[in-house]
């Protein structure tokens, strides 16, 4: 962990709050919307996120994207809409809202832009949400999560491409790709 993760854990533990906390009440409370309405989104970065849950009573996770614009020059999508966003992997929260894995999902749950493993890494250091009040910490506490658990988004990348294979972009059977655990309740 990083000395900037470890400093915004610090201080959402000592105000009582987690990461979903920072986006005020209700979120997780209907299944499939994102939080908050109309996702974090830093204009300048093209950085993208938001947290959904698939069910009720569900600790929940947040998506992370970068979209073209924010992308280092020259990558090409290798499958999906040239102008989506790429999806960077996804932070599964415990029931205190606290990460505990990251996980990979296949191009049609999201309908994003499918960009090879090493594209991906590429855009990891690129992961940066300056967001307004109310959201500017929980930025902050995603940019500095990406930046100190890059490593492993990274091995997410490589895993996820590992279990696609040659093909089934589109295979609904093939939901979540690959799943690392961080250990529990990690800032």
């Amino acid at each position: 962990m990083t000395g900037a993760l470890a400093v915004l854990a610090d201080s959402l533990r000592r105000d009582g709050l987690s990461p979903r906390d920072l986006l005020g009440d209700g979120a997780g409370a209907v299944p499939f919307v994102h939080y908050p309405a109309g996702d974090l989104y830093d204009r300048k970065t093209r950085s993208q996120a938001y947290f959904h849950v698939h069910a009720v009573g569900m600790a929940g996770h947040f998506h992370l994207f970068l979209r073209p614009g924010g992308m280092p020059p020259g990558l090409v999508a290798l499958a999906g809409p040239t102008d989506g966003p790429a999806h960077l992997g996804a932070i599964e929260l415990n029931d205190q809202g606290w990460p505990v894995a990251v996980f990979a999902t296949n191009r049609w749950v999201t309908g994003e832009a499918w960009y090879g493993a090493a594209d991906l890494i590429r855009m990891l250091p690129c992961f940066h949400l300056d967001l307004p009040a109310p959201y500017t910490r929980l930025g902050q506490w995603l940019t500095a999560f990406v930046a100190a658990h890059g490593e492993a988004l990274g091995r997410l990348a490589v895993l996820r491409e590992q279990e696609l294979g040659e093909g089934g972009l589109d295979d609904e059977s093939l939901e979540v790709l690959a799943r690392l655990p961080l250990g529990e309740g990690q800032p």
